[in-house]
């Protein structure tokens, strides 16, 4: 029997054994039911359409742009239309003693993630301050390495001089959500949210023009960061836990988790009662 024709029949629910050389078929439960039997054991499949980024004290980089700082942190969460969840990577190093080479982890490294915003024109009214998107990542990156832009005032920087990483850096939420409300809530709540320490922007890509084109301006920016943490509570706690607290710069204050057991930790069972945001850091 070929591979292919086992597999057919092995995901069919013909599942085929060869015993004492006397071929027997049972048909059992097939690969496609275990795997349907399986996804219902869960709300559902994540979705990577369901997700908002928010970004987190961005007041001083959305000056000179044409909404207040509130709308502009609300504008990119708004705009962002692609986004990616941050992975982590061991660097290794080889040793040998005897026998074949091992592979130790020597180094945690993060790699830098793009985030796609679709770009908006001008307000109302006005012929000036389009593409806020961009003037705002524009804003962020002349904050770090200050550049004779056309918005600066001439001596207001020393051009060119890097500022200090603790003044620029920020923190920013990717938050994914699940197919239904849970509990009393109305909207779908956030089951899985990451956040990522001290970000900032190291490349603004270009922005792609063109006659033959008359699509949505789109830009993608990438941005580094310096680790990011897990955020789960017992409860779906997370999105109303940032949204209460309205957290700034800086990531909340929050004890780490090592182990999950059915019941959860101790320290788990109280934030269920207390409504505390636990974390487990990566």
């Amino acid at each position: 029997m070929s591979l292919f024709s086992f597999l057919s029949q092995y995901i069919g629910g013909n599942n085929t054994s060869v015993s004492g050389g006397v071929e027997n078929r049972t048909s059992g439960l097939g690969s496609v039911d275990r795997f349907r039997n399986s996804v219902g054991s869960y709300t559902d499949l994540a979705r990577s359409d369901r997700f908002l980024v928010k970004f987190f004290n961005l007041g001083l980089f959305a000056q000179a742009v044409s909404v207040n700082i509130p709308e502009a942190e609300k504008l990119l969460e708004l705009r962002c239309e692609d986004a990616e969840l941050p992975g982590r990577t061991f660097d290794t190093v080889n040793s040998r003693t005897y026998g074949p080479i091992l592979k130790y982890p020597s180094l945690t490294s993060y790699s830098d993630i793009n985030l796609t915003f679709l770009c908006s024109t001008n307000p109302p009214g006005t012929l000036e301050k389009g593409f806020p998107e961009k003037m705002i990542f524009e804003n962020w990156m002349d904050y770090i390495n200050p550049s004779p832009n056309i918005d600066v005032t001439p001596g207001q920087a020393s051009f060119w001089n890097f500022n200090y990483k603790e003044d620029y850096a920020r923190d920013m939420e990717i938050r994914h959500y699940g197919a239904v409300p849970i509990g009393n809530s109305q909207d779908p709540e956030s089951t899985y949210t990451v956040r990522l320490i001290e970000v900032f922007p190291i490349a603004i890509n270009q922005v792609s023009l063109g006659w033959g084109n008359d699509s949505v301006a789109r830009l993608v920016v990438t941005f580094a960061y310096s680790r990011w943490e897990r955020y789960t509570t017992p409860e779906a706690g997370v999105k109303n836990y940032a949204d209460t607290q309205e957290r700034i710069g800086t990531a909340p204050v929050v004890d780490s988790i090592t182990t999950y057991g059915e019941l959860g930790t101790q320290n788990q069972r109280e934030a269920a009662q207390q409504g505390t945001l636990y974390t487990q850091s990566y």
